[in-house]
């Protein structure tokens, strides 16, 4: 015997009374829970070329009127595929990476210092310069909020760049079973509003079982 998937409020000849109602909020809460989902998600933090599309990367920051900085993070002991931008799982080793987008910056001295929520220094680079337009370093870092500082340039001409991390952030394990189960419950969704709009339209075509008045 074929069984299908029950979906709340739908009977025999159509949907109940309640049917509209139900599929409404299963939408409703599938929706917020895909929002959640891409809030909590690690954001995109691969290389990018210049131009106007960094202004609005959450992991890039602007040094000067053409130049940027592009930030991210990984930890290849925990997940070899998987970049950060504001937050990594795990504390211990990371890898941090900075994108110099721009030839005013390939050009300049860099330092680069890495420092926790009391001002403490937990990693300090004296300023030179990075042909390759790449900083990359590996620390080991505590669980915990850190602020990771780039100066660029001489004086007078002197950028200041800061990029916030946090360590051992609790929410970055969630991402992945979360976004399951947002995809598995969408899919429950238009599985019902299927359904639903089948039984209307097959509703339409039953005939009338009242019983009729005889004159």
């Amino acid at each position: 015997m074929h069984t299908q998937p029950a979906c709340p409020g739908k009977s025999r000849y159509g949907i109940g009374g309640g049917a509209r109602g139900l599929s409404g909020r299963f939408a409703t809460a599938a929706t917020l829970l895909a929002i959640v989902a891409l809030i909590m998600l690690p954001r995109p933090a691969g290389a990018h070329g210049g131009g106007p599309g960094l202004d609005y990367d959450p992991c890039a920051a602007r040094a000067g009127a053409d130049n940027y900085v592009h930030f991210a993070a990984y930890q290849p002991e925990y997940n070899r595929f998987a970049e950060y931008c504001d937050g990594v799982p795990l504390a211990g080793s990371t890898l941090l990476v900075f994108d110099l987008v721009g030839n005013d910056l390939i050009s300049a001295p860099v330092a680069l210092a890495v420092v926790d929520q009391g001002g403490a220094a937990r990693l300090s680079i004296p300023a030179r310069r990075y042909p390759s337009g790449v900083i990359d370093v590996e620390t080991n870092l505590p669980t915990g909020e850190y602020r990771a500082w780039l100066t660029i340039g001489q004086a007078p001409q002197v950028y200041r760049v800061g990029f916030d991390l946090a360590v051992g952030a609790w929410w970055q394990p969630l991402v992945a079973p979360l976004m399951l189960a947002v995809v598995v419950l969408m899919a429950a969704v238009a599985y019902c509003l299927l359904q639903a709009r089948s039984g209307v339209a097959a509703g339409s075509h039953e005939p009338d079982f009242a019983p009729r008045k005889v004159p």
